[in-house]
């Protein structure tokens, strides 16, 4: 090893005024790294590559595994948390390539993988893969210098996404107010009396209002800088009754009958409460000018999401829509990747994100020019989608607020966002007569792309039918559809695509038009256009729905695709959690579904996620989940007759010779003839107390990291957290193993937990590591050292509820707790005997590993008769 380093450690320069290298460690271990300058822990650990700033000492920007085959991603990824992690503490970028591919991952303070996409000019980029050590890979290795400098200036990613390269200085206003959207939903909510829709409404009309008071095209005494003031008085008045009038009719009035504007006049939160509205306008002051500096698309994509997040995460709005995750939006538009002169609509918009996300970075489509059009049957749906593109347009309100072009980027809002509900039936009576054959009736909006998360319901449709036959006829454009709403807005997307250009539509829908017994809709589309991809998305990927959904992708009937294969993705995670709190995950699919659709004209992938099907066989399929079937290596795991009484056998042998043992071995072990009774409160022997720091679920949520949170919840840890301000219980055990002092003898300390709420009790714990405690956990520590804690714990995991008659409605409480008397063997002089409670003990494990083998014994046999085949 000492002959490797000497001869000098192969390196490639990668920035010469950053003094920036990727150093290839061969078998070089991090000690003989730290030996050598490099900043690193002592560890027999061996990188394969680094990528180093400095000379003395040479601090490590990135961790690099590298293996050969596209198929040990996996192994690749669990070697960086294998051996990079502990000896790497502060970097926080790490990279896994196996073959072709290449995964980029942010270590978070909490020492968590994330899985990050990184991006060039908004589109996604690698920033290494073969030939790079070498010198070869020009392309790679200029974008890995731009990303090593930028992680040299400390940036970090946002939202699972870095740019190593941002056209600008974006300012988001959440950087440094990430807690004010929760206070807002807070003081705006129960002003709504919990009503979730009006505090939406609320909040985005006074967004808006604060954007257009930094705008200045509000005259002064309006300004939300006025009204905020302590010494203004009736601003709340002023505000209701003149202000938001002012803005609706003279700023951003609506042009057409039966339209609504940028404001809901009939809907608004507050009613007399002057304070909580000062509180508000001040908490949006805080936010800082939202209108002379260039906003972050990030807060622009994602201010109403974080804001719904706020609200026990009410992602759900009405009516079968479900708001999008912006992650989801971000790939489709990479993935479609627009002209900016192509007419893009979404026919059930709800806020407007699919829509709006060509005037955000890198698309960038001038307002002046821009050809979306987003339409929902609701109006509070397309007032907020017209609210949310006035955000979108607040620098270019700010550049120019003479009334011409206030006047101009009001009727382009006007144009984008379209109401439309005739009895009912809202987007899909958008149809006007063939002009070529009066009978039959044809789309009124035509589209080069349709993005859309469709509704998905069944309830209801029998009358939207009705309704749309009252309308001259108009069911009959959908007759050949199937069930559901669902189905027929797939066939009005796809008459809008039908002479668009490309003419391609990017659909979420229920998983149930892949299999439903009723073809219909599937022989609609493959009559209309062409498939070219399905992407399954996992349960959860909308907030509050459990239903299953995936994204189909299709474009009108063009030569082209005739002979093209249809690619099939499996995504199973998103990026984010997919539970209310949505927080960062390690794996997100998105980014090598993105890549996989770039490479799909190759027909093959070697993506495990990804596959591809001929388009005959596509087209003969009865049913497209059976397609995903290839991502299944299920075997024939049934058993012939003879074959299952010979397996059950063997298991009754088993189970025999287990009760034989230990009826031979445990005996009278466990009897207590001589014993005394001591309370848990009895402080000469125990402390008993709840945790002195108490962090909820959602607080772990934000602080990511290693050591398990325990609560009510008797199945394990709620939660993995870290905060460095506040050390998990336990933490001197780490510590003490950290020091590797071979003169420092002690056994670590132990406690026993157990749950004061839920199942009462039913959770009792021996803790030797560190962990966290909600106010919901209880904790014991044994003082006496004649009392084995092992047999404390075994005796309250058997008796605990029965002593102390603990269930739900019966909440173990520490009071209560300290008032149970457990039972302690003595010895002739009547103290406890400790070596007569470490022989339970161990008869007490022996015990739980009988009943351990007893249930998988059962369990073999239960399973051994499911797999009975009898015609086998």
């Amino acid at each position: 090893m000492a002959e490797s380093i000497s001869q000098g450690i192969p390196s490639l320069l990668v920035d010469e005024s950053k003094s920036i290298r990727l150093y290839k460690c061969n078998d070089i271990s991090f000690h003989n790294l730290k030996i050598e300058g490099f900043s690193c822990l002592s560890s027999q650990k061996k990188p394969d590559q680094l990528i180093t700033v400095g000379d003395v000492p040479k601090k490590i920007l990135i961790g690099i595994e590298d293996k050969d085959r596209d198929s040990q991603m996996d192994s690749a990824i669990q070697q960086i948390k294998d051996n990079y992690i502990s000896a790497l503490p502060e970097t926080r970028f790490f990279i896994a390539r196996a073959g072709e591919r290449v995964k980029t991952f942010f270590k978070t303070d909490g020492n968590l993988l994330i899985e990050i996409n990184t991006l060039k000019n908004g589109f996604p980029v690698s920033i290494f893969g073969s030939r790079v050590v070498s010198g070869e890979n020009i392309s790679v290795i200029e974008d890995l210098q731009v990303f090593s400098r930028a992680i040299l200036e400390g940036r970090q990613p946002t939202n699972n996404e870095f740019e190593i390269s941002p056209p600008a200085d974006y300012h988001n206003p959440l950087d440094d107010n990430a807690n004010i959207i929760k206070k807002l939903w807070q003081k705006i909510f129960v002003c709504t009396g919990e009503q979730a829709h009006n505090c939406l409404s609320t909040f985005v009309e006074l967004l808006v209002y604060k954007g257009i008071s930094d705008a200045s095209i509000l005259p002064r005494d309006y300004q939300l800088q006025t009204l905020k003031k302590a010494d203004v008085e009736q601003s709340l008045n002023t505000y209701r009754t003149t202000v938001r009038r002012h803005i609706a009719e003279n700023i951003f009035p609506s042009h057409r009958n039966g339209q609504p504007g940028v404001i809901n006049m009939e809907l608004f939160a507050f009613s007399a409460q002057e304070t909580t509205f000062k509180s508000v306008l001040q908490d949006l002051d805080a936010l800082g000018n939202i209108a002379q500096r260039q906003l972050d698309p990030d807060f622009k994509r994602r201010v109403m999401e974080t804001f719904l997040g706020s609200s026990n995460r009410e992602g759900k709005i009405k009516n079968g829509q479900h708001l999008t995750p912006r992650n989801i939006i971000q790939s489709i538009w990479r993935m479609a990747n627009p002209s900016p002169t192509a007419t893009i609509i979404d026919p059930a918009c709800g806020v407007g994100g699919f829509v709006l996300e060509g005037l955000n970075f890198p698309f960038n489509f001038s307002h002046q020019t821009f050809q979306g059009l987003g339409i929902d049957k609701s109006k509070e749906m397309i007032t907020l989608a017209k609210a949310n593109m006035v955000l979108h347009l607040l620098d270019v309100i700010a550049s120019d607020t003479s009334p011409a072009n206030i006047d101009a980027i009001n009727t382009l809002i006007n144009s984008s966002f379209l109401y439309t509900d005739r009895n009912g039936t809202g987007t899909l009576s958008e149809l006007e007569k063939d002009r070529n054959n009066p009978q039959n009736f044809v789309v009124k909006h035509e589209a080069d792309y349709v993005f859309a998360n469709v509704p998905f319901f069944s309830s209801g449709v029998s009358e939207i039918n009705k309704s749309l036959q009252a309308l001259e006829g108009m069911d009959r454009f959908y007759n050949d559809t199937g069930l559901g709403i669902q189905s027929s807005f797939l066939k009005y997307i796809l008459g809008q695509v039908e002479k668009g250009n490309p003419g391609m539509g990017f659909v979420i829908i229920p998983d149930g038009i892949l299999r439903n017994v009723n073809t219909k809709t599937r022989d609609i589309i493959k009559e209309k256009a062409d498939v070219l991809a399905i992407v399954s998305l996992p349960i959860g990927t909308f907030q509050n729905n459990s239903w299953k959904t995936s994204l189909v992708i299709f474009q009108r009937k063009v030569p082209e695709n005739q002979y093209s294969k249809v690619m099939l993705y499996k995504v199973d995670e998103i990026g984010v959690s997919r539970d209310q709190f949505r927080v960062p995950i390690e794996q997100n699919d998105l980014f090598s579904m993105e890549a996989a659709w770039e490479q799909r004209l190759a027909g093959e992938s070697t993506d495990p996620k990804c596959a591809f099907v001929n388009r005959i066989d596509f087209n003969s399929s009865k049913n497209w989940s059976k397609l995903f079937d290839v991502f299944n290596n299920d075997v024939d795991e049934t058993l012939s007759f003879s074959e299952c009484i010979g397996e059950l056998q063997e298991v009754k042998s088993t189970f025999e010779e287990k009760i034989s043992n230990i009826n031979l071995t445990l005996g009278e072990l466990f009897s207590l003839d001589n014993s005394i009774e001591v309370e848990l409160g009895n402080e000469n022997f125990f402390s008993i107390y709840t945790p002195e720091f108490q962090p909820t679920i959602r607080y772990a949520k934000t602080h990511k990291g290693k050591y398990p949170l325990y609560s009510s919840q008797v199945s394990g840890p709620v939660e993995f957290m870290y905060d460095e301000k506040i050390r998990p219980i336990l933490f001197e055990n780490e510590l003490t193993e950290e020091t590797e002092n071979p003169e420092i003898t002690s056994s670590p300390k132990r406690v026993i937990t157990w749950n004061i709420k839920g199942d009462a009790a039913r959770d009792v714990r021996l803790h030797d590591s560190p962990f966290y405690g909600t106010e919901n956990r209880g904790i014991i520590e044994v003082l006496n050292e004649e009392l084995d804690i092992e047999y404390l714990w075994f005796f309250l995991a058997e008796n605990l509820i029965r002593l102390g008659g603990f269930n739900r409605e019966n909440e173990a409480h520490v009071g209560k707790v300290k008032r149970i008397t457990i039972t302690i063997p003595v010895d002739q002089e009547g103290r406890p005997d400790l070596l007569k409670q470490k022989q339970i003990v161990e008869g007490y494990n022996r015990m739980y590993n009988f009943k351990e083998e007893m249930s998988e014994i059962m369990n073999k046999m239960m399973n051994t008769l499911d797999k009975l085949n009898v015609l086998k």
